[in-house]
């Protein structure tokens, strides 16, 4: 995983976004001028960070969804690798969806993309949808196989289509930056609202979960009036209170998110009142905790 840098990974630019705001105490951050140029230092270096990096195929790469697996997984794999060998090769969903895992990420088996590939292929056949979005994601780096836009954006739908939110994500990518799509930026916030509002789906004996970052670029995209009539500050804040609540730490990507995610939040309450600050908070925390009765979600994104 450290050769593809991916999920490890909300955005390119997160790390370099959570300067704006954090340069700013509580004094600063308040309902005035000072807040505006909060918000304004805050977009300001957004925009700067999407034109360097508007044309790169590696700066998409990050924001490709890829969950990265846990130490207690990897030592519960390693005990069963045997065991999950013959059932992979028996047609168990599962168990081909964890030696696509090990051997994309080169975890007690050596790296390799091509078994990935074929392990992942075996699984979305049977019309896995985490399979699908693994394989999409592949198709898109041309990790184990030729690249081909087409193919990542065919699979990242068929995944979408059934409700797996890492692939509405790779979509709303997708469409934002152009990528086999003609670029599209209502297509893609519509597809980013989606995956905000979904769960990770597939047969990998893991919990539903909701996308963290998911909601984080749905958050940057409403606070920046991205496929919208104009910017939806508050809900913006909603949202990325709410990623910021998901994004438990567990990885330098998670931690990367979760600080993102807060920045932007520091950034938005220099131009929103405090009222409307204190009733997002509010919803949001009933949001997760509703969500986590409703699916017993084990509260950590997808990532990685």
């Amino acid at each position: 995983m450290k050769s593809l840098n991916c999920f490890t990974y909300l955005f390119l630019f997160s790390c370099l976004l959570a300067g704006a705001a954090d340069k700013t105490d509580d004094a600063v951050i308040g309902w005035g001028a000072s807040g505006e140029e909060v918000w304004n230092e805050y977009v300001n270096n957004y925009n700067q960070i999407w034109m360097k990096s508007k044309s790169t195929v590696e700066y998409v790469s990050d924001l490709i969804a890829h969950r990265k697996l846990t130490a207690e997984e990897l030592r519960e794999a390693k005990v069963k690798l045997k065991r999950t060998k013959i059932l992979a090769k028996a047609g168990n969903v599962r168990q081909q969806n964890k030696l696509g895992e090990l051997y994309f990420e080169g975890k007690i088996v050596s790296l390799s993309y091509r078994s990935a590939f074929k392990w992942w292929s075996m699984a979305a056949e049977k019309n896995d949808p985490f399979a699908m979005n693994q394989l999409g994601m592949l198709y898109f780096w041309g990790r184990g196989i030729v690249r081909n836009y087409r193919k990542a954006a065919d699979l990242f739908a068929k995944s979408a289509n059934r409700q797996h939110a890492p692939a509405m994500l790779n979509l709303a990518v997708m469409y934002a930056r152009g990528h086999h799509f003609v670029a599209d930026q209502d297509i893609a916030t519509m597809w980013a609202d989606r995956g905000a509002k979904g769960v990770t789906r597939g047969d990998t004996g893991r919990d539903p979960e909701p996308s963290a970052e998911a909601q984080f670029y749905y958050a940057q995209r409403l606070a920046l009036g991205e496929g919208i009539d104009e910017p939806d500050r508050y809900e913006a804040y909603r949202w990325a209170s709410s990623a910021a609540a998901l994004a438990d730490g567990s990885s330098k990507r998670q931690r990367s998110l979760r600080e993102s995610a807060r920045s932007l939040c520091t950034a938005l309450e220099g131009v929103l009142d405090k009222k409307d600050i204190l009733t997002a908070q509010s919803l949001a925390g009933r949001k997760f905790k509703k969500t986590e009765n409703r699916a017993t979600v084990k509260v950590f994104g997808p990532g990685q």
